[in-house]
C-alpha cells in the first residue's frame, strides 16, 4: 500500500550518565530505526527529525512576565549508514539562528560511512519582561519554521 509505515527503533545500547557536579545527564542510544526514510522513486528522502521545543502560549494569552530558573540545553546526533553507497546526496542549508534568548543549531554532513545530522537548542535562563515575550515567541516559531526546509535527498541511479 502506499500508507507510512511507523517508525520502528531497535535498541541495541542504552547508556544513561548524570553528572554529580550539574544536573547534566548525557544518554547514548545505539540502535536502529526502520522507516526513518522516504521512497520516491529509486531515491530517498530523510525528512527533518521531530525535536521538542517548548510550548508557549501565544503572546496575546500570555499575561504574565516569564522567568526561565534553567537553561534548557539539548543536542543530539543521528549517524545515518547506507547498506548501499549513493550516487550522490543532496544536503540541506545550515539552519543557525541565534539571539538574546538563545541559540539553535541543526547541520548535516556526509562521512565514509553515510551521514551524520547535528543539533543543538540553547535557550538561556533568566526573567523576561512580557514586553519581551512576544520576541521569544517568535524565536521558538523559527526554529519550527526553518526546519520545514530541513531534506536531505539521497539519489540512486
Amino acid at each position: 500500500s502506499d500508507e507510512e509505515a511507523d517508525e520502528k527503533l531497535n535498541i541495541e545500547s542504552l547508556d544513561i550518565t548524570r553528572s554529580a557536579q550539574s544536573s547534566e545527564i548525557e544518554i547514548k542510544l545505539k540502535g536502529v530505526i526502520e522507516n526513518y526514510t522516504v521512497n520516491l522513486g529509486n531515491n530517498l528522502m530523510i525528512p527533518a527529525r521531530p525535536i521538542q521545543l517548548p510550548n508557549l502560549n501565544k503572546p496575546y494569552k500570555r499575561k504574565l512576565p516569564v522567568r526561565l530558573n534553567y537553561p534548557i540545553f539539548r543536542i543530539d546526533t543521528l549517524d545515518i549508514t547506507f547498506e548501499q553507497k549513493p550516487q550522490s546526496i543532496v544536503l540541506p542549508e545550515k539552519i543557525i539562528i541565534e539571539n538574546k534568548f538563545g541559540e539553535y543549531v541543526e547541520h548535516v554532513v556526509e562521512t565514509d560511512s553515510g551521514l551524520r545530522l547535528n543539533r543543538s537548542f540553547l535557550l538561556y535562563s533568566g526573567d523576561y519582561p512580557i514586553e519581551e515575550y512576544a520576541n521569544l515567541y517568535s524565536f521558538i516559531k523559527s526554529i519550527a519554521e526553518k526546519r520545514k526546509s530541513l531534506i536531505t535527498l539521497i539519489k540512486y541511479n
